[in-house]
């Protein structure tokens, strides 16, 4: 409408999402206020999948009124269909032509050229938080700035875009106008080269960040949806590239460990690291699985499933003491190690400190064979903690003062 009436920024208001008690009132006026308070967490969830836009909440009172369905059961479906990304068909009502989310949406692609549609289409791959302007331009394909910069404000203009309100220079497509982009990039055949485009971008990106590094961490933070999704294309369509790229692919993946741990993101870590573990195992690679397992571990414990994490843990523990799977011995014994530390975390956790302390004494005999004092310092101080907790103050000492005196050598030696 500005584009059309030519009108100034400064004359414009550009109206978002419904807050969500604005979305409810609106459901209500439509339906009945009794109908939505008696079932107050369904509306929300239907508000909220249809991203509270006006419209889209219009077109669904309409096919509820005066139906016997439940708001709830409503909502499963929807939820359902936007999984499937098949959400968008649903949006409209036969008996008016004029409630047709996707056909309003195609108003505004008319004012589009041939290339800004492209673009358009190619945002839908981005992450659903928002997106920087460099992740715009690897989505798209583009590699002038100022040209990425022309599209995004033509697409801002008719308003298929909008800004982040917290953040300059970053950008966010609305729910439906995002899975609108989706379907159009399906439909020009740009989805699969968006998506590879977009992930390729991040691994490049964090080939040689520090992802222990505070500032890098945050940085990236920034980026997480953006992260997770370039993560996830990886782990689907790794059977079908390079070995050079599954590696490539491996490596972005295992290098995302400081981002779980700082944000506290186990669950999304438990899920890529099963789901590595599963390409893993399809080639037999041992050292990888166990590393999985061995994050899993660490992440189910951290979720405080203790049981889970520590049947986990012992599978770990087997593949990486088997000289079949493993056959380098310092690989094995230094990864074996390894695992016994969080295994021995996850028995102290759950008050086994008889288990805890027989593993860390097992660690501590393949640290001492490999040499290995800065592990040896950690295990330990580990079994200083258990045996102070059982009240056997004099070997605890004795742990510590082990301890110290590798620390020290450690530091003499640096």
């Amino acid at each position: 409408m500005p584009v059309s009436l030519d009108l100034s920024e400064t004359a414009t208001i550009r109206l978002r999402s419904l807050p969500e008690n604005d979305a409810l009132d609106l459901l209500r006026k439509i339906l009945g206020q009794t109908q939505i308070d008696n079932a107050l967490a369904a509306a929300k969830r239907i508000a909220e999948v249809v991203g509270r836009l006006p419209l889209a909440l219009q077109i669904v009172g309409g096919t509820l009124r005066g139906k016997m369905r439940s708001l709830a059961t409503y909502a499963d479906s929807l939820q359902r269909q936007k999984e499937q990304s098949r959400l968008l068909p649903r949006l409209r009502l036969r008996e008016d032509p004029d409630f047709n989310v996707v056909a309003s949406l195609n108003l505004s692609l008319e004012l589009l050229q041939e290339e800004e549609i492209d673009f358009f289409a190619c945002l839908g791959v981005c992450g659903e938080d928002g997106f920087a302007l460099r992740t715009a331009m690897a989505a798209g394909g583009c590699e002038d700035e100022f040209d990425a910069e022309d599209f995004l404000d033509k697409l801002y203009e008719i308003s298929l875009l909008n800004s982040e309100e917290a953040q300059q220079d970053r950008f966010v497509l609305h729910p439906l106008v995002r899975e609108y982009a989706r379907s159009i990039a399906q439909d020009r055949n740009l989805l699969s080269l968006a998506q590879e485009r977009h992930a390729q971008f991040f691994v490049e990106r964090l080939q040689f960040d520090d992802l222990e590094d505070e500032t890098v961490v945050a940085e990236v933070a920034t980026d997480l949806s953006d992260v997770f999704l370039a993560a996830e294309w990886w782990q689907n369509y790794w059977g079908q590239t390079t070995e050079k790229k599954r590696k490539k692919g491996y490596r972005f993946v295992l290098k995302l460990q400081p981002l779980f741990e700082h944000y506290g993101y186990w669950e999304q870590g438990i899920s890529l690291m099963e789901r590595l573990q599963t390409w893993a195992e399809q080639f037999d690679d041992w050292y990888t699985i166990v590393r999985c397992q061995m994050h899993q571990g660490r992440y189910w414990s951290f979720l405080e499933e203790f049981e889970r994490a520590e049947e986990i843990l012992i599978s770990a523990r087997d593949i990486s003491s088997d000289d079949q799977k493993i056959e380098d011995i310092d690989t094995r014994r230094k990864r074996h190690s390894k695992v016994l530390n969080v295994l021995g975390g996850v028995y102290k956790k759950q008050g086994k400190t008889e288990k805890a302390i027989e593993t860390f004494k097992a660690q501590i005999a393949i640290d001492e064979s490999l040499d290995d004092k800065k592990s040896l310092t950690i295990a330990w101080n580990r079994l200083g903690g258990v045996l102070e907790k059982q009240g056997k103050f004099k070997e605890a000492q004795q742990a510590f003062e082990t301890e110290i005196d590798l620390a020290k050598s450690l530091d003499d030696k640096h």
